[in-house]
């Protein structure tokens, strides 16, 4: 079945991150820290037993060690990226990065959500299973597997996304900039890996006066430094939730989040008047839910 913890082990778990600093060095190094936090993080709870937890708790948690060994990867992806200048192909990965964060959030507000989450892999594998042409009696053992259950045939579920409440969009509706929160770390994050026109056009006003430098002015988009301040935040973040809902404690998170917080100040990603908008914004929202 779907599991990531439960399991005895005492060796250690290698974190080697290559990288060239394009970007700012210290930015780097604290995406690298966070990657570390949170692969300490996930090794300490593959080694929890949740056999004593309710059910839409247990299944909560292997989702958040699932989505934290996937962000561990795409943050891999990012900063390997970057050590290149290829900041425009790196967004596909802070997309995925965006949605990670997003979908944990959802399920750790509301536990509950987790068994319609388990559920809806039994509408995915039909889908894909059917459409790829396997056998019916094979993709209900495969379903019956991932549920750690015998008979999978009175499992229905849902499609994944309405199980986490609807369109990627719906999803973010609770965010402080719903719309902004949809195209800045969703939509317009996917114009390159889909090949967009608006990617086109990005690139062609990128390159407009280029000479022997071409192919590093189509790859630099000039926000290294934020992908690399915002995908480490979503690591330490995570590594935080882990920290929580595991009860463990994590050697390096504190000065990790630290050395954001330095590189920040010095390089002003996130200004003091951002933080003043969003909390403007949160003041407006909170003052219109109560006269309603």
């Amino acid at each position: 079945m779907i599991r990531f913890t439960g399991y005895t082990h005492d060796e250690p778990i290698p974190v080697n991150i290559p990288y060239r600093a394009v970007y700012d060095e210290e930015l780097t190094l604290a995406l690298g820290d966070a990657i570390g936090a949170l692969v300490c993080a996930v090794g300490a709870a593959r080694g929890k037993d949740l056999s004593d937890d309710p059910e839409e708790l247990r299944w909560m948690k292997e989702f958040l060690i699932g989505f934290a060994l996937l962000a561990i990867g795409e943050a891999r992806s990012v900063i390997m990226l970057l050590s290149d200048g290829l900041s425009r192909h790196a967004r596909v990965h802070m997309r995925a990065l965006f949605e990670y964060e997003l979908r944990v959030k959802l399920l750790a507000k509301e536990p509950r959500r987790a068994l319609e989450v388990r559920d809806s892999i039994a509408f995915e594998m039909r889908k894909v299973g059917y459409g790829l042409g396997g056998s019916p009696e094979t993709t209900e053992q495969q379903i019956a597997e991932a549920l750690g259950i015998t008979d999978a045939s009175k499992i229905i579920g849902t499609k994944e996304s309405d199980a986490f409440g609807g369109t990627v969009r719906s999803q973010m509706k609770d965010e402080i900039w719903p719309e902004r929160r949809y195209f800045g770390s969703f939509a317009g994050m996917s114009w390159v890996s889909h090949g967009s026109i608006l990617a086109i056009r990005e690139v062609s006003r990128a390159v407009r006066d280029a000479g022997s430098d071409l192919l590093r002015c189509a790859a630099d988009d000039g926000n290294g430094n934020d992908w690399l301040h915002h995908a480490a935040w979503i690591l330490l973040k995570l590594t935080g939730l882990t920290q929580e809902h595991f009860g463990i404690e994590v050697p390096g998170a504190q000065a990790a989040a630290a050395r954001l917080v330095r590189a920040n100040q010095r390089l002003g990603i996130v200004t003091k008047a951002h933080e003043a908008a969003a909390e403007d914004a949160l003041a407006a929202r909170q003052a219109k839910n109560d006269t309603l």
